[in-house]
C-alpha cells in the first residue's frame, strides 16, 4: 500500500503530493511497521526532499515502454547520420 501511494509523487514541487507524505507518515499509515521515529523522521525528510517523481517497478515498466520507441527512432537517426557524409 505505501509503494502504490508514493509512486509517481513529487513532493518537493506539489504541495498535495508533500501534504500526502507529510501527513500518511506522520500518522503511519505509510511504512506502518517503521517504528523507529528517528528513521520515520529520516525517511519522511527525504522523501519530501525528493524532486524527482519517486519511482517504482511499476512505473519503470511504463517508462520503459516510451524509452524503448525513443530509442529506436534515436538508433534509426543515427544508422542514417552514418551513412551520410558528415557535410
Amino acid at each position: 500500500m505505501t509503494i502504490e501511494s508514493i509512486q509517481s509523487r513529487c513532493p518537493a514541487l506539489s504541495k498535495s503530493d508533500y501534504d500526502f507524505i507529510e501527513e500518511n507518515m506522520g500518522s503511519g499509515k505509510l511504512f506502518p511497521k517503521l517504528i523507529n521515529l528517528v528513521k520515520r523522521a529520516n525517511i519522511t525528510r527525504n522523501l519530501l526532499i525528493n524532486e524527482e517523481l519517486i519511482p517504482s517497478l511499476y512505473t519503470l515498466v511504463k517508462d520503459i515502454r516510451y524509452l524503448k520507441q525513443l530509442a529506436k527512432y534515436l538508433f534509426r537517426l543515427l544508422l542514417m547520420s552514418y551513412k551520410k557524409s558528415l557535410c
